[in-house]
C-alpha cells in the first residue's frame, strides 16, 4: 500500500473537516481530498486501463489537481509526470516523447501530442465516496524504491533531466522537513512556486499536507495576490527564491503576513542581506535554505543562533561529505570541498540516462556539484563547481564574489561569470540590479576591501533585471549577451570580445531548488 495515501488516510480520518486544499474559490477538506483521490484512482484504473508501473503525465496549472493526481498515481503505483506549463509546445512535445506516458491529462492542444484526456467533472465534485486506503484494490501494491514521481529539471543547459523520485524519498524529505521546520496542523502556506518543480511540490506542499496542515495554491506567480492571499489566510510559514521575498516585503501586505508568520525560507540562489534585513525589521525569522530535485530537496535544517549566511546543518537522515581532489574532508574538520550527500531522501537516478546518472550518484551518494564551505560544523554555500572560473591560475567562485557584491546597499541582486582572458585566462564579469547609478570603479574597490584582488570583476554591468530560468533562478548562460561588447585589453593582444551565446564555464548549471 502506498505509505504517502496511508499517511493522508489517517490524517483524514483524524481530521475529516480540516482544511486542506485552498485552490480559488474552492476550500478542500482532507476527507474531501481523499475522496477526490478515490474518484481519480477509479477513473485512472477503470475508464483509462492505468496500471503499476505506467507513466501519467499532466498538463495542467491547478495546484489542487496536480495533488491529487500524484496522490492517485501512488495509490496505483503509477509514476506521476508533471509537465512544465510554461514551455512552448514544441518543448513540451519533446518532454512526452522522452517519457513515453500511458495518457497525458490536461488542456494539449496546440502541443502537437494527440488529444489530451481531461480529468472528468466529477473528480471536481465533493459527491460522497467511500474513502478507504485501499479504494486501488485492483492496482498491483506499490513499491517505496519505484519511481513515483518524475519530474524534469529545469536546465539552463542541454536538454532537460527527468528525475526519478521514489516515494521513500517523498516521505523522507516530509519526515525531515517536519522535524527540521517544526510543521504541525497549524501551519499555513500559499504555495507560490510552480507544482512542476521541486520547489513547489516538495519544499513545503507535500511535507504540510502530511503533517496535517493547510495549503493555499497559486496557478500562476503574482506578488500582489501572493501577499494578498498569506496576509488574508494568515500564512505562517512560507518559501520563495529571493527575488520573490524580496517583492513580498516591499509589499503593503507585508505587516499583516508578518503577525502570523513564524518562518519563511529562501532557496535557488543566494539570498542578499537586504532581504534578510527586510524581514528582520519585521520580525519575521528568513532563513537560508539548499537542495536539489536529486536530494530532498530540503537538505539542511536551521540551528539556533546561526550565522544567516549558513543552511545551518545535514537535515536528519542525510550523511554530508565534503570531497576536494577526489579526497573526502574529515567530517569534524573545518573546510572546503564539494558537497556529496547520502541517505534515504537521494532519488532512483535519471531517467533513461545511465551514463549521467552513474556519473552523478555514486556509491549511493549523490554528488551535487556545490561547493560547500563548513566551518565549526555548519555548512556555507561557496558556489557551482562548474560556476567557477581559473583566474591567473587561482580557483574563483561565483557564489563567493555574488555574496561580496550584494553587501554593496545599492546592489538588489548580483551575478558573475568567468569571459576568457588574454591575460589571466579568464576574468570576472559581474552583472548587477542596483538603486542607484553604480560607478563601476567603486563596486570594485568595495570588493577589493573584502575579496583577493584575482576575485575582484574585471568589469561590472548593470542591468534593469536578471534573466531567468523557469524556476526563478539566474539563467547565467544568457548573462554575456546581456552585456556591452567589451573592447579590448591595453595590453595590445588581438582579444575579441566573446561570440553572442558563448557557453562560458562558469554560466553552465543552475538548481533547480532551493536551494534547486
Amino acid at each position: 500500500m502506498s505509505a504517502l495515501v496511508h499517511t493522508l488516510a489517517q490524517i483524514g480520518a483524524r481530521s475529516p473537516s480540516k482544511t486542506a486544499i485552498v485552490d480559488g474559490a474552492r476550500v478542500v477538506s482532507y476527507a474531501a481530498l481523499l475522496a477526490k483521490i478515490a474518484r481519480a484512482t477509479r477513473f485512472l484504473v477503470h475508464e483509462q486501463s492505468v496500471r503499476a508501473g505506467d507513466r501519467v503525465a499532466s498538463v495542467v496549472a491547478s495546484g489542487e489537481d496536480t495533488i491529487v493526481l500524484l496522490f492517485a498515481c501512488a495509490a496505483i503505483g503509477a509514476t506521476f509526470v508533471p509537465l512544465n506549463t510554461r514551455l512552448a509546445p514544441g518543448e513540451v512535445a519533446a518532454l512526452v516523447h522522452t517519457c513515453r506516458p500511458r495518457l497525458v491529462l490536461g488542456d494539449t492542444g496546440g502541443l502537437g501530442i494527440g488529444a489530451g484526456i481531461s480529468l472528468p467533472p466529477s473528480l471536481g465534485e465533493d459527491a460522497s465516496w467511500p474513502v478507504s486506503p485501499s479504494y486501488a484494490a485492483s492496482a498491483s501494491v506499490t513499491r517505496s524504491d519505484a519511481p513515483a514521481v518524475l519530474l524534469f529539471t529545469s536546465g539552463s543547459t542541454g536538454a532537460p533531466k527527468g528525475v526519478c523520485i521514489t516515494e521513500a524519498q517523498i516521505v523522507a524529505n516530509a519526515r525531515a522537513t517536519k522535524d527540521a521546520w517544526d510543521l504541525s496542523d497549524r501551519d499555513v502556506t500559499v504555495n507560490a512556486a510552480p507544482m512542476f518543480h521541486a520547489g513547489g511540490l516538495f519544499v513545503l506542499t507535500l511535507p504540510l499536507l502530511l503533517a496535517g496542515g493547510t495549503v493555499v495554491t497559486m496557478s500562476r506567480f503574482d506578488e500582489s495576490a501572493w501577499a494578498a492571499l498569506s496576509a488574508s489566510h494568515g500564512a505562517t510559514i512560507g518559501f520563495g527564491v529571493p527575488t520573490m521575498l524580496e517583492r513580498l516585503a516591499r509589499d503593503p501586505s507585508f505587516d499583516a503576513i508578518a503577525r502570523t508568520s513564524r518562518l519563511w525560507v529562501s532557496g535557488g540562489a543566494p539570498c542578499p542581506p537586504s532581504v534578510f534585513a527586510a524581514f528582520r525589521e519585521k520580525g519575521v525569522r528568513l532563513i537560508a535554505g539548499f537542495g536539489m530535485t536529486e536530494v530532498g530537496p530540503n537538505c539542511f535544517q536551521p540551528v539556533d543562533g546561526m550565522d544567516e549566511a549558513s543552511v545551518g546543518v545535514p537535515s536528519a537522515g542525510l550523511v554530508a561529505t565534503l570531497v576536494t581532489d577526489g579526497q573526502a574532508l574529515d567530517p569534524n574538520a573545518d573546510g572546503t570541498g564539494e558537497l556529496w550527500l547520502a541517505g534515504p531522501q537521494v532519488a532512483a537516478g535519471y531517467f533513461e540516462r545511465d551514463d549521467e546518472t552513474r556519473a552523478t550518484f555514486v556509491g549511493g551518494a549523490v554528488r551535487t556539484g556545490d561547493v560547500f564551505t563548513r566551518k565549526k560544523g555548519l555548512y556555507f554555500v561557496t558556489g557551482r563547481v562548474k560556476d567557477m572560473y581559473i583566474s591567473g591560475g587561482e580557483n574563483v567562485y561565483a557564489g563567493e564574489v555574488e555574496r561580496v557584491l550584494a553587501l554593496h546597499p545599492a546592489v538588489l541582486e548580483a551575478a558573475i561569470v568567468g569571459v576568457p582572458d588574454a591575460t589571466w585566462g579568464e576574468v570576472g564579469h559581474a552583472f548587477v540590479v542596483s538603486r542607484t547609478v553604480l560607478d563601476e570603479a567603486e563596486v570594485r574597490a568595495f570588493v577589493r576591501e573584502r575579496l583577493a584582488a584575482y576575485k575582484v570583476p574585471k568589469r561590472v554591468f548593470t542591468l534593469d533585471a536578471l534573466p531567468r530560468t523557469a524556476s526563478g533562478k539566474v539563467a547565467k548562460g544568457a548573462l554575456p549577451t546581456r552585456a556591452p561588447l567589451v573592447q579590448p585589453p591595453a595590453c595590445g593582444t588581438d582579444f575579441q570580445p566573446p561570440a553572442r551565446g558563448t557557453d562560458f564555464q562558469g554560466s553552465s548549471l543552475v538548481r533547480d531548488f532551493p536551494g534547486s
